[in-house]
């Protein structure tokens, strides 16, 4: 499966509402519902601007970060390239190799909450199904490694709109693989190469 980092946030989303859809904890004075009338936590993109809150209720904010694309090769990322001897008959001689980077980057869920209390139960909760669901996304979508090390912040303490609120940043770094294939034949190879010559010839103005 290739990298697409708009699989981030529902990777996070879906499973967290799901949980706490389903929560058995105090009566339901935690639970997620879709409608926000009902909810009694908010689950959600941290840069949805359509979220409309009547009130502040606790909630569960995720942010996909940003993300690098590195190399794992010296040079190209090769990772596999057959030799001649073991090339297909009709295919010898020609340019086969498979390459791969890595694309790592970094996560992070927000809690927010008015009352310190709630907003470091939230975080024990969050930080332990996140644990627990991390080998289903890993197999699933195929990460390398999704939420580990993982690294939770203290409960920071400010205002918004005069509602004073504890926050905390539990960061979920990850690691995907990407593999493609590369075949070059020969003759091919010979039309670019030649082209590119003429190209450089014509643009020195020779």
């Amino acid at each position: 499966m290739q990298f697409n980092v708009a699989y981030i946030e529902p990777s996070i989303l879906v499973p967290l509402r799901r949980f706490f859809s389903n929560l058995q904890y105090g009566n339901g004075i935690l639970n997620y519902h879709p409608d926000e009338k009902k909810t009694k936590v908010i689950i959600d993109s941290q840069f949805n601007f359509n979220r409309e809150e009547r009130e502040f209720k606790p909630r569960i904010l995720v942010n996909r970060g940003s993300f690098t694309i590195n190399k794992t090769g010296l040079s190209d990322n090769m990772t596999i390239s057959p030799s001649m001897s073991a090339q297909e008959p009709g295919r010898k001689g020609d340019s086969q190799r498979t390459n791969f980077v890595l694309y790592q980057g970094q996560a992070s869920v927000i809690i927010e909450a008015r009352n310190r209390g709630v907003c470091e139960t939230l975080t024990d909760m969050v930080s332990h199904f996140l644990v627990w669901t991390k080998p289903f996304i890993c197999n699933e979508l195929g990460f390398k490694e999704f939420g580990m090390p993982m690294q939770i912040s203290d409960a920071a303490h400010g205002q918004e709109s005069g509602v004073e609120k504890h926050s905390v940043t539990i960061s979920l770094p990850y690691i995907k693989e990407e593999l493609w294939q590369v075949e070059t034949h020969g003759i091919l190879l010979k039309d670019i190469l030649v082209e590119i010559e003429r190209e450089a010839f014509q643009s020195s103005g020779q």
